[in-house]
């Protein structure tokens, strides 16, 4: 049964919210509370009913300014002898079955089955039974806890004997121990089927941040928030060398500054300059050497040679002279 959010119907909605309200039982849809009011005086046994309209009525069942005595009456044994009443039941039921075929047993099965039935109900109805005695007579009452607010019903059965023992000797009403408990009991309500039901709800995107855009020149490496009263330091810039170092290719010489970005702040003075790449602090390093010459002096010496297998040349005293007719059959024998 569909139950509104909140508490359920109160008597003091309508008499007053000074009125101090104890709670007795709570329908199941919290359109329904019997409760116990104490208000200028008077104690007093209400029904509060609400329809579909939310309006309120109330039905009185007891009016009193002096309560005597109070009694409660406990039906615990109907749940520790439970599976005697089922057992009586079915027991009942079975003789109903044979007494249909046979033709015997039927009012004894007739018995069995309408006792144990009547305990069983009783038995799941939960009952308790309270006595209001007054001056003008008894007021009884029988709390059931079937198709009522369980928690709710079964904390007020649990503080009533408290409350009217506080009421019997100090004529107060103490109520405020049940009505915190049973919001308690609201919030848990509405707290739980939230977990359990899904909703459709459309999700929203995340929020997006806006795309970095990449820079086009490195930035500087720290950006004036302040505008300068007077031109910071400058670094020197890099000279390009006069003439590459032998053996190895001259570094490319920056021909022009680097673009710098608009400071935040219009400055008052140019801005940095941008620190160079590399501070050179002399001249590149050169290639390492090639490998030199061994030194002739550790060339071991060759060895001696002998001259003495030289013959020598023959002894020529005279030149011999060649005639000129011995010259020409020379020539002409070589040509």
């Amino acid at each position: 049964m569909n139950r509104a959010q909140g508490l359920g119907v109160r008597a003091k909605t309508i008499i007053g919210e000074e009125t101090s309200e104890f709670v007795i039982r709570e329908s199941i849809d919290g359109n329904e509370t019997l409760s116990l009011l104490h208000v200028d005086d008077l104690v007093q046994v209400v029904t509060s009913k609400r329809d579909e309209f939310g309006n309120i009525t109330l039905e009185k069942h007891m009016m009193t300014k002096n309560i005597e005595t109070f009694s409660h009456y406990r039906y615990d044994w109907l749940d520790t002898t439970k599976f005697l009443w089922w057992g009586v039941l079915g027991l009942g039921l079975i003789l109903l079955l044979i007494g249909a075929i046979v033709g015997w047993g039927i009012t004894l099965g007739t018995l069995f089955f309408s006792f144990g039935l009547f305990l069983t109900l009783l038995q799941a109805a939960d009952p308790e039974y309270i006595v209001f005695e007054t001056s003008s007579g008894s007021h009884r009452f029988l709390v059931y806890r079937i198709r009522s607010n369980l928690q709710l019903t079964n904390l007020s059965m649990d503080l009533i004997d408290d409350a009217m023992q506080e009421f019997l000797r100090t004529g107060k009403l103490e109520t405020k121990a049940l009505d915190l408990e049973a919001q308690k009991i609201e919030d848990q309500r509405i707290m739980i089927p939230t977990s359990h039901i899904s909703v459709n709800v459309p999700i929203s995107p995340p929020p997006t941040t806006p795309p970095t855009v990449a820079p086009t020149s490195p930035p500087p490496t720290t950006p004036p928030t302040v505008a300068p009263t007077s031109p910071p330091p400058t670094t020197p810039p890099t000279v390009a060398p006069t003439a590459p170092p032998p053996m190895l290719p001259p570094t490319v010489a920056p021909t022009a500054p680097p673009p710098m970005l608009p400071p935040t702040v219009a400055p008052t003075a140019p801005p940095p300059m941008l620190p160079p790449t590399v501070a050179p602090t002399g001249p590149p390093p050169m290639n390492p050497p090639l490998e030199t010459t061994p030194e002739f002096s550790e060339i071991p010496p060759p060895p001696p040679v002998d001259f003495s297998d030289i013959p020598e040349p023959p002894e020529v005293n005279e030149l011999e002279t060649v005639s000129e007719e011995d010259k020409n059959e020379l020539l002409d024998v070589l040509k």
